[in-house]
């Protein structure tokens, strides 16, 4: 798995107990106070744009993730060949 592919699996997990817990209040709403029903649908706003940030910064730090470990392992790999004797030292 990729470091990318890992973020997106994070933020798909957050993503969905968020789902799971507003879906279960949102059956419970309908016996509850208005003062409940109220302080709910306040935080509906802030779970949206949640999701949204979660998102881009998913793409955008993955990808730099990802990026950062190709070198890092193309480096690492490249003195690890040397070691062994399979490749002779770039000039």
């Amino acid at each position: 798995m990729t470091v990318k592919s890992a973020a997106k699996e994070q933020v798909r997990t957050m993503r969905e107990d968020l789902q799971q817990l507003r879906d279960r209040i949102r059956v419970k709403l309908h016996l509850a106070s208005m003062e409940l029903r109220d302080r709910f649908e306040s935080v509906e706003p802030d779970v949206r744009e949640f999701e949204h940030r979660a998102e881009k910064v998913t793409e955008e730090v993955g990808a730099e993730l990802e990026e950062g470990w190709q070198h890092l392992k193309k480096a690492l790999t490249a003195i690890d060949d040397e070691l062994r004797g399979e490749k002779k030292k770039p000039n």
